[in-house]
């Protein structure tokens, strides 16, 4: 059974594109500048909340000794590996390990990471780290769907230095040189 009275709350800042698709959802509004170090924290507080949910692989200060548990999203450790390639790589790395050792829970998307999470930080329970792949169930139900005929490269993901795009399309390049089939597109 669903609690009704239970409200579901998304805190942002920036343009305002988050519709609230149910009377259960409240949607908040909070100045970019100090956002997850000021504004967020205080309004996490204040609001009573119960869990946090870091999608960004972060958590915001002083939350954790408010009793608010929280479960944080790791996508990867890329500022590890390539410092470089980042703003700022220590603060990424501060703020990774605070969220690691302050959450109850850790949601990895391939058993890779949470290989690397796990031999990173060798204090962090294998319990506490849940690989969850990301779904694509709703794509076979979408009858809008366009259909592509014929061989295709399909790149999902962000599209920075670490990702090596550049070696994808010289791939892709390369295999066009090859193919008998010259009508291959890229998406």
């Amino acid at each position: 059974t669903t609690d009704m009275s239970v409200k579901l709350r998304y805190y942002f800042f920036g343009v305002n594109t988050a519709k609230a698709y149910s009377d259960h959802v409240v949607i908040n509004k909070l100045p970019r500048r100090f956002f997850s170090s000021v504004f967020l924290p205080f309004r996490l507080i204040f609001d009573r909340n119960d869990l946090y949910l870091g999608f960004s692989g972060i958590i915001p200060p002083f939350i954790r000794f408010f009793k608010i548990k929280c479960i944080t999203f790791i996508h990867d450790f890329g500022f590890y590996g390539h410092p470089t390639y980042y703003h700022d790589p220590k603060k990424m790395q501060w703020q990774t390990e605070y969220a690691i050792y302050g959450s109850e829970k850790i949601i990895v998307f391939s058993e890779y990471i949470r290989q690397q999470l796990l031999n990173r930080f060798p204090r962090v329970s294998s319990e506490k780290v849940v690989c969850i792949y990301p779904g694509v169930d709703h794509i076979t139900t979408n009858k809008d769907i366009r259909k592509i005929n014929g061989s295709y490269f399909l790149y999902v993901g962000v599209i920075k230095p670490g990702k090596k795009i550049e070696e994808l399309l010289d791939i892709f390049l390369q295999y066009l040189k090859q193919s008998k089939l010259k009508k291959e597109r890229l998406y």
